[in-house]
């Protein structure tokens, strides 16, 4: 309809005497210039992440050393494309010169930079830590903690610390976890100095500032938001652990002050699931959760395809024991890889890999092929938050799950209390592990054992074991895989209660858009599609967020969430 009406309105200017004249953008040389940069860029690029990603998935499902060195080999070549100092000097002149005017162009040359910047390293150098890294993620993936000469799952641990009521069981499966840390925290902290040592080649105090900086984010930024969330989330803190407290310790026969650290259901004390609500755990047994979770998202017009086809779903000898999402080709050679098991806790996992899934499969693939992936990494943990969180909501419970509709209402209570529980609990660990890579980066020959205790005895109120001198901090695998990455996760999750609030008040006008049962509602994933997925990488984050909600990141939703669920 716009269409004809701007057609007959530019005939009567034309009649009338009037003349029209198209407004056609015309590209500047060094535009056009740039152009074929890109073009030749993306045929060298395109197959060699392909490689990464596909030796990635390889060695992670098979856990052989053959095949991580394959995936480092891999990177390395990745890694090498974007090391070209003449290529990274002519994207610092297109930059400079501020010839380059066309938004999408300019938006290109922002993710090639990002891509470029942080390899102007020397080859030897970056070989290093390709090897290394390598290494160490072969150690992690491939390690088994042992209870009384028998090896364990990481599974395994959770499950004995989530329903265990043998107080030694429980603290010889959490010392079975922490007992990585000395087979790599050696090596993890040479890694440390050789991150850096890449970051200072290039004029950055540190390898933490430096991938701020080429994230797209700000130390600035992120410590006032970081700041304000340990100011807004401390009495719900204490609230909601003073009654995860009294609950733990009648459950374990024990006074609260006798509380440590193996009496919670996390060994990082990063979740408290079902504290509230353990009973509903039983919804989950003997059910074919990938059905479920298939019908779900295809109810809400987020259709999975064949990505849990192509998934591998269940555990097996030398997998890894971890969880993720691989857009293999950024052309929906989409996989998911996890270790499923009939419980709350992997299932809610299922519905986070496929919140990642269902965001790669929308992204519009008419783009160009630097714009068809997220537009930036806590974006899309954004949206598998969002749908994690349904376990959480009764009536979602009911619809999916057959949860029983009489008994809605005095669960759907609890499990707000559990989200509540689990938001501020989550949040207090992020920025323990937020504070402790900046300060590792910052100085990683200081006592990094005390240090790691002093954060969570200031953050999450739990007292390091008596005598306990050991490296606990490096079991955690994201020191490794993932680097000054931690914090996208409650990035991510204040995006969910921003969205949550667009959508409740704009899309499903609900009067409390905090508990928001999606089931069935294909406006919901429309505005989805539409607003989050479609865009790719073709906005910054923060422009894509105040096109979809109105505003930029506000961490006040997320807060005035958690008090919502307390009354």
């Amino acid at each position: 309809m716009r269409k004809l009406l701007a057609a007959a309105f530019a005939s009567l200017l034309l009649l009338s005497g009037m003349s029209v004249t198209a407004k056609v953008y015309a590209a500047t040389e060094e535009e056009k210039n740039f152009g074929e940069f890109v073009n030749q860029y993306v045929k060298k690029a395109a197959p060699l992440e392909k490689e990464v990603n596909s030796s990635e998935w390889n060695a992670y499902v098979s856990g052989k050393k053959e095949d991580y060195d394959k995936k480092a080999k891999a990177s390395l070549q990745l890694d090498m494309l974007h090391s070209d100092k003449e290529a990274y000097g002519k994207l610092i002149a297109w930059k400079e010169s501020g010839n380059i005017k066309d938004a999408a162009k300019k938006r290109e040359l922002e993710i090639l930079i990002n891509a470029y910047g942080p390899r102007q390293i020397s080859h030897e150098l970056m070989t290093e830590i390709g090897k290394k890294e390598s290494e160490l993620q072969h150690k992690f993936n491939n390690y088994r903690g042992e209870i009384n000469g028998k090896k364990v799952t990481e599974r395994d641990i959770y499950d004995i610390l989530r329903d265990s009521t043998d107080r030694n069981h429980r603290r010889a499966a959490w010392e079975a976890q922490k007992a990585v840390g000395p087979e790599v925290a050696k090596d993890l902290v040479e890694l440390v100095k050789l991150r850096n040592k890449a970051a200072k080649e290039l004029g950055f105090k540190n390898y933490y500032e430096m991938q701020i900086v080429f994230g797209d984010q700000s130390v600035k930024e992120l410590t006032e938001i970081f700041d304000k969330l340990v100011k807004s989330t401390e009495e719900p803190f204490r609230h909601y652990k003073a009654e995860l407290d009294k609950i733990t310790a009648k459950k374990l026969a024990v006074k609260v002050e006798e509380l440590r650290p193996w009496d919670y259901q996390n060994p990082f004390f990063q979740a408290a699931d079902g504290t509230f609500t353990s009973d509903t755990e039983k919804l989950y047994q003997d059910r074919n959760l990938p059905l479920v979770n298939y019908n779900f998202y295809d109810g809400i017009g987020l259709n999975l395809g064949d990505v849990l086809k192509r998934s591998d779903l269940y555990e097996k000898e030398g997998k890894s024991q971890h969880a993720f999402c691989f857009d293999i080709d950024r052309n929906n050679d989409i996989r998911i890889m996890m270790n499923l098991r009939n419980d709350e806790d992997s299932f809610s996992t299922l519905l986070h890999e496929s919140g990642h899934a269902v965001y790669d499969l929308n992204i519009n693939k008419s783009m160009p092929w630097l714009f068809r992936t997220q537009a930036h990494i806590f974006t899309t943990e954004a949206s598998a938050m969002f749908f994690e969180r349904m376990t959480k909501n009764s009536q979602w419970l009911v619809k999916n799950l057959g949860a029983n509709p009489q008994e809605a209402e005095k669960l759907g209570q609890n499990l707000r209390k559990d989200q509540a529980l689990q938001d501020v609990v989550f949040c207090r660990w992020t920025v323990v592990m937020f504070n402790f890579e900046k300060a590792l980066y910052e100085n990683p020959d200081q006592d990094l054992n005390k240090l790691w205790w002093e954060l969570v005895e200031k953050y999450q109120h739990i007292a390091k074991p008596e005598g306990r001198n050991l490296p606990d901090w490096s079991s955690k695998i994201h020191l490794v895989s993932s680097p000054v990455y931690y914090h996208n996760y409650m990035m991510g999750n204040l995006m969910v209660s921003q969205i949550l609030h667009t959508i409740g008040t704009k899309v499903v006008k609900t009067p409390d858009w905090t508990s928001i049962d999606v089931t069935g509602q294909k406006e919901v994933g429309r505005w989805l599609k539409e607003n989050i997925y479609r865009p790719g990488a073709k906005y910054r984050w923060d422009e894509l967020l105040k096109r979809a909600t109105g505003e930029s990141l506000n961490p006040d939703y997320f807060a005035e969430q958690v008090k919502k669920a307390e009354k």
